[in-house]
């Protein structure tokens, strides 16, 4: 069975955690260069400022911070059209604003213009961080806020090229921004998997699972299912991770096998073990499962067996 191919598209600003940096960058630039010899000398700084200058506009007192709040403006936009606009307003101010370069890249339906858009925005930031930045700072990239620019850049750079087809440039990409910030807070550890898995990397794919061995989301699940099945076939063990993915989300079953359509755009959000994440599931991870000889068979056939062993128990729901 041919995969759908649908991986990438708007899944960086997914998962970026863009709505809090506006504050953060006010946060940012009030602390800036001031030193604190204890946490309540902190706390007592945040009492007093919270209310005040930390509600005021920043001093936008460069080419480079007036196009950064374009680009929060952009952000936060009521349309792609204004996005747009916002993001080509902040480019005049300040030709190589990485964010604004990379939202153009995401806004754009033509793929080459993406990956070139990402690679503009990748070697901004790169630029203005400098090698010291990467000498001093890799482990621990996304705790530096400046570093941010950079990293969405160069994940979207990584989902650009998988969109082209260029899968095992997107996949040392992907790896390298988990390597510069193994706390993955952008969440790059989701596609990244099911990227490893499209493409049959079962040590790669088993040596991230196990880093992550805690995220107990849909994505996580249903990725150790598969894993052990490319690597083992089915096993007592691949059944016991399909039993673990059916109990964290049931729902993802529909949408593998077809059963409900997955939509074409994600969800702004999800709860864990709701609808919209089996949505967010499918789109990640449907490619490998497609690609995956007798992957489906397995589910088809578990379900089956596991229908009428859990129907008492209710543990597979309308499954």
């Amino acid at each position: 069975m041919s995969a759908k191919k649908k991986h990438g598209g708007d899944v960086a600003s997914f998962i970026g955690g863009q709505p809090t940096e506006r504050a953060l960058s006010r946060v940012h630039e009030l602390v800036d260069d001031m030193e604190f010899n204890s946490i309540e000398q902190l706390n007592t700084f945040f009492a007093e400022n919270i209310n005040g200058p930390m509600r005021e506009a920043t001093n936008l007192d460069t080419p480079e911070k007036r196009a950064q709040e374009l680009v929060y403006d952009a952000w936060d936009a009521s349309s792609d059209n204004k996005a747009h606009a916002l993001a080509e307003e902040a480019l005049e101010i300040d030709p190589d604003c990485p964010d604004a370069l990379h939202l153009l890249a995401q806004l754009t339906e033509d793929g080459r213009v993406a990956v070139r858009l990402s690679e503009r925005a990748v070697s901004a930031a790169e630029r203005r961080l400098g090698p010291t930045t990467f000498e001093e700072h890799a482990g621990k990239f996304w705790g530096l806020f400046k570093t941010r620019p950079y990293m969405r850049a160069r994940f979207g750079l990584a989902q650009a090229l998988w969109d082209m087809g260029d899968e095992t440039a997107a996949i040392e990409h992907a790896q390298a921004v988990m390597e510069l910030n193994p706390s993955d807070n952008q969440g790059v550890r989701h596609v990244l998997v099911g990227w490893l898995l499209y493409h049959h990397e079962k040590g790669a794919a088993a040596k991230l699972l196990r880093q992550f061995d805690e995220d107990s989301s849909a994505v996580m699940q249903w990725a150790r299912a598969l894993q052990r099945f490319q690597a083992f076939g089915r096993t007592e063990a691949s059944d016991d991770a399909l039993d673990d993915a059916l109990i964290a989300n049931p729902a993802v079953a529909f949408y593998l096998l077809g059963m409900r359509e997955c939509p074409d755009e994600l969800p702004d959000g999800y709860s864990i073990g709701g609808e919209d994440e089996a949505v967010y599931a499918d789109f990640l991870l449907s490619d490998a499962w497609y690609d995956t000889s007798g992957a489906l068979e397995w589910l088809v056939c578990f379900l089956e067996e596991a229908r009428d062993r859990h129907m008492r128990e209710g543990s597979l729901g309308d499954l």
